[in-house]
């Protein structure tokens, strides 16, 4: 019942966020398919391995990557050194395979 009391609230709020995005593109003279296509692309890898490394040391760990699925089930093949930590070198490798399939 909490959960979904939670994703109602959830989706009311991405709803009304939209909504204003699309408001303010209108007044700025912006297309309102525009501002909504920005507001919803996918962030560069730099932003996606940033989001990941919770404790802001540079690296990746498979903790954090238990984050992302597709990461956690690849990370060992990224971790080349086999240090147990991604570099955003090696996560690299894994957004530009993603980027290709």
């Amino acid at each position: 019942m909490i959960r979904s009391h939670v994703c109602t609230n959830v989706s009311a709020f991405t709803a009304a966020t939209l909504t204003v995005l699309a408001s303010n593109a209108l007044v700025l003279g912006a297309p309102a398919s525009r501002a909504l296509a920005q507001s919803t692309a996918t962030p560069p890898a730099q932003a996606t391995f940033d989001s990941l490394d919770k404790n802001r040391d540079g690296q990746v760990s498979l903790n954090e990557a238990a984050e992302n699925d597709r990461l956690f089930v690849a990370f060992k093949e990224l971790d080349r050194n086999r240090d147990g930590m991604l570099t955003r070198e090696e996560f690299a490798a894994f957004e530009n395979d993603k980027s290709s399939s």
